[in-house]
């Protein structure tokens, strides 16, 4: 089984412990984490199913995710998620949810969407699996950390007396570019980008 369905069968047999009946997720990286894509959708997942709603994008969905198509719902929005979870059986219960970093407005519309389950924090959960790190995201992180090392060597090769740290910084995220950094810092916290 390849790592990345395994996070899904490894979050799946969780579900039971916590006393949650299915799993919502919509933040990007989360996404990402468990599709391999981070195209604006919603991932549901049940203990015996899951399925990936896509809002839009499609093509770089299907192009990016290793989810049989049969699994992919489009166009895929909370109506879709309700009807789903209804034909799973699941007519009521408790919802996870990324309460860490939705937003407000989003949440309100959840509980006007899902009346009659109850909307709970499963983002410790989320947080606790991507800790234990797969062979892929190994190599992925000795990757990031060759890119590093470009910006650090730049360092030694440019700093000068009255450099500015403007200077210096493009000089770094130069070296960081070249090297493959998508120059995007992506932070599980509100209102952060970098």
């Amino acid at each position: 089984m390849s790592g990345k369905r395994f996070r899904i069968t490894a979050l799946q047999s969780r579900l039971a412990d916590l006393n949650i009946d299915a799993v919502i997720l919509v933040l990007s990286r989360d996404l990402f984490y468990y599709t391999g894509t981070s195209q604006p959708c919603i991932l549901l997942v049940t203990p015996d199913d899951y399925f990936l709603f896509v809002r839009r994008a499609l093509p770089f969905v299907l192009d990016e995710t290793w989810l049989d198509p049969g699994r992919i719902v489009f166009p895929g929005d909370f109506k879709e998620v309700l009807a789903r979870l209804k034909q799973a059986g699941v007519e009521k219960g408790r919802l996870g949810l990324e309460l860490d970093v939705m937003p407000a407005a989003l949440y309100l519309r959840l509980v006007k969407s899902f009346p009659g389950y109850e909307l709970v924090n499963f983002s410790d959960e989320v947080l606790r699996q991507r800790m234990q790190k797969d062979l892929e995201e190994i190599e992925l992180i000795r990757n990031a950390g060759r890119v590093l090392k470009k910006g650090h060597e730049r360092v030694l090769e440019v700093l000068r007396e009255g450099m500015t740290e403007l200077e210096l910084a493009a000089e770094v995220e130069d070296a960081h570019r070249r090297a493959g950094h998508e120059g995007v810092f992506a932070m599980r916290n509100f209102d952060f980008f970098m």
